[in-house]
């Protein structure tokens, strides 16, 4: 009775109790008739209803998490920002936090903007569950250097078998916002009509002619000054891009292949 007055851990044990071994039985949560339940309340009540499944608990507590918040790892205050900002950014923000407190410098590189044209997404034919799907999307966003994206390239294949056309773009992308990260880059544009890089800062006159040198495009300096790289038409934007933002980088910078693309 009154299940709307309770916790959803309280709610979740109390359900846990019914029925033993081969004993059937049922657990009817009460509310009184004709009362506006509070949001809270209702998120609680739906949360329990929808996990009816064996070993629910995790899914419950992270429910639990997203309704009350985290709460103040210092003391007992619940904040509730966390469903706002999403769990695991929630916990990256946490992990620099206590970084910092520790003493240690936090690296924020962020990867630059990037915008694109070319198909780049997980088809239905390739993982055809919704919930693996964005898994993927999301262990794609969170990928920070070039070996985890191998890592997960390799373990796509493994699992749903060679990537098609769609997920090698979105793969390619994600390297090329990786690589701009490592060497400055600000804004990418990666299209069939043209592929522009926007830098922090100016070019350097050896830096130039070193690209013009090396890469076999016909590069145009877009805007003042010589920030944003430009190339009309490009037959591979993937290849090209990917090219040109390792000569980029420092002399002594590893270049990183290029996996083979479906497109």
């Amino acid at each position: 009775n009154r299940a709307d007055a309770l916790g959803l851990a309280q709610v979740y044990q109390l359900r846990g109790r019914i029925g033993r071994s081969h004993h059937q039985a049922f657990c009817y949560l009460l509310v009184p008739a004709g009362t506006v339940l509070t949001e809270e309340a209702e998120k609680r009540l739906r949360a329990i209803s929808e996990h009816e499944e064996l070993g629910a608990g995790l899914m419950i507590a992270m429910r639990d998490l997203e309704i009350r918040g985290a709460g103040n790892l210092l003391g007992p205050e619940q904040h509730g920002f966390m469903a706002t900002v999403g769990f695991d950014l929630y916990c990256r923000m946490v992990d620099e936090v206590v970084q910092e407190l520790q003493g240690t410098a936090v690296a924020r590189r962020p990867e630059p903007e990037l915008s694109s044209d070319l198909p780049a997404f997980v088809p239905d034919e390739y993982v055809a569950d919704r919930d693996e799907k964005l898994d993927v999307y999301r262990r794609l966003a969170a990928v920070a250097e070039i070996a985890g994206l191998d890592a997960l390239r390799g373990e796509l294949e493994d699992r749903f078998g060679p990537a098609p056309p769609e997920v090698s773009n979105l793969l390619h992308l994600k390297r090329l916002r990786l690589l701009g990260r490592d060497h400055g880059v600000e804004r990418l544009r990666v299209g069939r009509d043209r592929l522009e890089i926007e830098v922090a800062e100016d070019l350097k006159r050896e830096k130039i002619l070193g690209l013009v040198t090396s890469v076999k495009a016909p590069i145009e300096f877009a805007g003042k000054g010589s920030r944003t790289l430009r190339v009309k038409s490009p037959n591979d934007p993937l290849s090209l891009a990917t090219n040109l933002l390792q000569h980029l980088g420092p002399s002594d910078t590893v270049p990183h292949p290029l996996p083979a693309t479906g497109t």
